[in-house]
């Protein structure tokens, strides 16, 4: 059975998902790191972003602008707001060893030189353009995309730019497939870089 977001009928919700990440070929255990990639973490929060708009909107008639708080952690119990980590008892598996994260950005912008184990951003953005799933919610994500890779060390998102714009050469496979398709549809403007 799969697990629904915690929505809530005062419009509120969270989405709370892993995002795949493959590890590095670092040979020494204390160097390696989890690599994601910028394109899917870009594509799971405009994803994240148009759902609870929608959910918001148009499921609880809630309208004006909202909150958002985004946070990208190692593991669940990095998170601020998460319970401690559970002491393991005798007899019981060790937890795996924790590898920090490390962003894999193609396009024009270059790459992250740091890892790190917790990334938030915040903004405020029209409920509309969040539920409507067009230009104004690729602009609201380019806004969170950028303050999370901050943290990574890169000054600007790929995918997206601050202009509302999707930058086909930063999407690799069937996410730039995908990707140039929803926003032909949605009327989203493409660049080439």
């Amino acid at each position: 059975m799969a697990r629904r977001p915690p929505l809530c009928t005062d419009g509120s919700g969270i989405w709370a998902q892993p995002v795949p990440a493959a590890f590095d070929e670092d040979d020494d255990p204390d160097e390696r790191v989890r690599l994601l990639a910028a394109d899917l973490l870009v594509h799971r929060l405009l994803s994240a972003l148009a759902f609870l708009g929608s959910h918001a909107r148009d499921r609880c008639g809630t309208t004006g602008t909202v909150r958002v708080e985004v946070d990208l952690v190692d593991r669940m119990h990095s998170h601020p707001y998460a319970p401690p980590e559970p002491v393991a008892r005798p007899g019981q598996p060790r937890p795996e060893r924790l590898y920090p994260l490390a962003l894999l950005q193609h396009g024009p912008c270059p790459p992250g030189e740091f890892a790190c184990r917790h990334a938030q951003a915040e903004a405020t953005a029209l409920l509309d353009d969040l539920a409507d799933a067009g230009h104004g919610l690729v602009e609201a994500c380019s806004l969170l995309a950028d303050q999370l890779f901050h943290a990574f060390g890169i000054a600007e998102a790929s995918p997206v730019t601050p202009a509302g714009e999707i930058r086909r050469a930063a999407w690799n496979g069937p996410l730039q497939t995908a990707i140039t398709g929803w926003a032909d549809k949605n009327g989203v403007p493409q660049s080439g870089q």
